[in-house]
Formats: structure tokens, C-alpha cells, sequence
């Protein structure tokens, strides 16, 4: 069996790729022989990988897709229209609930708008946080803030859109944990960012697409709100470096080591269940 393993390397991992020698041969590249190709019965994806129609029709063996998230939006197809089996970590709570370097990153973002972006530094302590999304990314960022003493406000799709607009008045930090899909695109744009406090920060370790940018670099420029936090963006081309109340970071809130060797190991035990089981 041969492996294609075609997700980013996490930094300093040298078994990034030798995890994977359980199943067989790993290549890094699509650039196999025919041969090789005919083989291949595992591809490795994450969402720093764009997958494609033209991508599977490469690999006429695959029987898996493993990707060590719980959304595949980055898969640019429907997997239900295809033979293979996507291996994912989506519904797999118990597991999940160990795997906290998101919410984690989310409080760095939440200190470096208080003590950097502020022109008067404060604590978090007091301070209001309406968190949009209340999945486990959300409630593990409830779980922290309220062990520091913030006041926590949550809005899912269960709550209505006034729901949503009173977070956004009167939160002093929103911190944006949505699932990217049709819905949520653009779902955080000029009426919701125009009814933010002056000196409220907007922090998103999501996806880039959920918020409108142009409506937000316009806030940002005006000094409409106090400033904001990105780990991810739809368009860099929106999006000004140089604007002084702006924090960029490179989607990096999950890439934490010891993170990823677990999710890595978990997915491919899952694997290993399938094959043993067929």
C-alpha cells in the first residue's frame, strides 16, 4: 500500500511523514510513477490542502482520504460522490475535547489586543466576551474566560439575529468560532461590526470567509472599533499590514505539535479499524 501524504508539515516533527510507514510507502509529492499512482490507496490532506476533481482522478486505487479535522471544506468536492472513505475527526467528542490548541490561541490573541492593540493597557478579568459559534472550540473558550472572570455570551444557530446583534453592541471582545459554509459567508459584515463598542476587539481563528473584510478594514481604518485579531483571512488583498490596530497571524492556532502528533495517531488507528474490519 502506498500513502500520499500531501498536508503541511508541523514544525520540528521529524515523524511527520514516518507515522504514516504503518500503512506502506509515504510519498510527499504527486509526482509519482504510474505504477506508484495505481497504488496509492491513502491520501493525507488538512486544511491547509486544497484537494480537487482533478487531484482524485489521479489516484484510481484510493480508499481513503484521512484528514486529521472535523470540516473538509478544502476538499473542492462532494466525498459522498466517490468509492473512497473520508476518515475525519468530525463528531468524535470524546477525543476532541483533549484537543485545545485553538482555545488556547484564542486567549493569546485576546492578551495581545488588551496589553499591545489598547492604548491603555487592561485585564481581561470584567471584561464581556460574546462568542459567536458554541461548538467545542466555543465552550472551551467559555471554559477559560470564565476561569478568568469575563462575562461570557454565547450565540449559536439556535439563537435569533437580535441575539446576535446584542452581543456585537455590548461585548467588549467577539471572538468568531462559526463552521465555514454558504450560511456563515459574509454572515459578519457592516451591520453587525458597525454596532461594536469603540473599543472592542474582534478576534477569528475560524475561517477568513465569515467575515466581510472590506467592511472590517474600514472600522479599522475609521478607528471605528478598538481593533482586531486575525489567524485567518479569505483575501489577502483586503487586508492592510500596516494598520496599527490589526494583529495578523499565519493559521497557525491549531499547528501545535503536540496536538497534531495526537490527531495524526488517532486518525490513523481509525484507518487501521476500517482495514482490519474489510
Amino acid at each position: 500500500m502506498i500513502v500520499l501524504n500531501l498536508a503541511k508539515p508541523t514544525k520540528n516533527d521529524p515523524n511527520f511523514y514516518k507515522r504514516w510507514e504503518v500503512f506502506g510507502k509515504v510519498y510527499k509529492t504527486l509526482d509519482l510513477s504510474k505504477n506508484d499512482i495505481e497504488q496509492t490507496e491513502i491520501l493525507v490532506v488538512d486544511q491547509y490542502t486544497n484537494v480537487d476533481l482533478q487531484h482524485i482522478k489521479l489516484l484510481p486505487n484510493l480508499k481513503f482520504i484521512a484528514s486529521a479535522t472535523t470540516g473538509h471544506t478544502h476538499l473542492k468536492f462532494n466525498p459522498k460522490d466517490h468509492p473512497f472513505k473520508l476518515v475525519t475527526l468530525r463528531g468524535d467528542t470524546n477525543f476532541l475535547d483533549k484537543i485545545t490548541s485553538v482555545a488556547e490561541f484564542t486567549l493569546l490573541l485576546m492578551l495581545r489586543c488588551a496589553r499591545e492593540l489598547s492604548p491603555n493597557p487592561f485585564k481581561l478579568s470584567g471584561k464581556r466576551i460574546g462568542i459567536v459559534g458554541y461548538g467545542r472550540i466555543g465552550e472551551q473558550v467559555g471554559a477559560i474566560c470564565e476561569s478568568m472572570r469575563m462575562k461570557v455570551a454565547t450565540y449559536d444557530k439556535r439563537n435569533s439575529l437580535y441575539d446576535l446583534m446584542n452581543i456585537f453592541s455590548e461585548s467588549d471582545f467577539i471572538s468568531i468560532h462559526l463552521e465555514e459554509n454558504d450560511e456563515t459567508k459574509n454572515m459578519i459584515g457592516w451591520s453587525l461590526i458597525k454596532t461594536m463598542k469603540k473599543n472592542a476587539y474582534l478576534i477569528n481563528t475560524a475561517r477568513g470567509s465569515i467575515i466581510n473584510e472590506v467592511a472590517l478594514m474600514d472600522a479599522l481604518a475609521k478607528g471605528r472599533i478598538g481593533g482586531a485579531a486575525l489567524d485567518v483571512v479569505e483575501r489577502k488583498t483586503f487586508i492592510n499590514d500596516h494598520v496599527p490596530n490589526l494583529i495578523l497571524t499565519n493559521h497557525v492556532a491549531g499547528r501545535c505539535l503536540e496536538d497534531r502528533i495526537e490527531t495524526d495517531k488517532y486518525i490513523i488507528q481509525k484507518i487501521g479499524l476500517f482495514t482490519s474490519c474489510g
